[in-house]
């Protein structure tokens, strides 16, 4: 342990500079469940200015992660749900290798005072809306691919159909923040546990992510239902003309 501080501790003098306020260590190495494939991640705080060397670094034959964050964009971790759900956990579970004036420290005592409240619950509900009316484009990308047997356009549409409702459902949750404690194992399984493992949701997106083995076709499909699925579970917040005419698009090719 005391080797890897050393080495984290010269981390820092590496990645340190001017116009920088704090560098924090983030996610599997600041947790202390970092595995011999685990990157490192580190997040400095900047005064706006562009750094030149952000990025992914190998350093002693570990990839080291750097990514940089400006006031303006600090800000909208705690505005923006797709930017919250992003970074307040990590900023919860960080820790510092530098921190001048207590940049991090304070950051971080924010991120823990963060509450998921009614107003940011309308945003998520506004992102969830937009996601989905832009995700219609790949309803209908599917059901081209299908009829035609176009592999461009089935991948197209499977991406869209499931990591892309996947993102919705779970901005629109606020997972892993409105969960117990805000932690639970993994992206994957926070979202299944905000909607229900027995959700029948839960079960065509298993389908649509291909891990019951289904052919690229299959997993179109999938995500197809699941689009409708989406439009049910999230009701109103999604009730627009053009999802509502990819839910009748879907109906009609009679996939069930």
């Amino acid at each position: 342990m005391a080797v890897l501080a050393d080495w984290l501790d010269r981390l820092g003098d590496r990645f340190d500079g001017p116009g920088v306020g704090a560098i924090a260590l983030l996610g599997s190495h600041a947790r202390g469940d970092a595995g011999p494939l685990s990157d490192v991640d580190l997040l400095r705080l900047t005064d706006g200015n562009r750094l030149p060397d952000a990025g992914s670094h190998l350093v002693d034959g570990r990839l080291v992660v750097v990514g940089d964050a400006a006031p303006a964009e600090v800000e909208a971790w705690f505005d923006r749900p797709e930017c919250a759900v992003a970074n307040i956990p990590g900023l919860r579970g960080g820790r510092p290798l530098r921190d001048r004036g207590g940049a991090f420290a304070a950051l971080q005592a924010r991120a823990w005072r963060f509450v998921w409240d009614e107003a940011m619950q309308r945003k998520a509900d506004a992102f969830a809306r937009e996601q989905v009316i832009g995700w219609a484009e790949e309803v209908h990308k599917g059901l081209a691919g299908l009829a035609s047997g176009d592999v461009s356009r089935l991948l197209d549409a499977a991406f869209g159909l499931s990591w892309g409702l996947n993102r919705a459902v779970g901005v629109q949750r606020g997972v892993p923040l409105t969960g117990p404690g805000g932690e639970s194992p993994g992206w994957y399984e926070q979202v299944e546990q905000a909607v229900g493992p027995e959700a029948e949701w839960a079960r065509l997106r298993r389908r649509a992510f291909g891990l019951d083995g289904s052919p690229l076709g299959d997993r179109v499909v999938a995500g197809l239902r699941l689009y409708r699925a989406t439009v049910e579970l999230l009701g109103d917040v999604v009730d627009t003309p053009v999802v509502r005419d990819a839910v009748r698009l879907i109906r009609e090719a009679r996939l069930d």
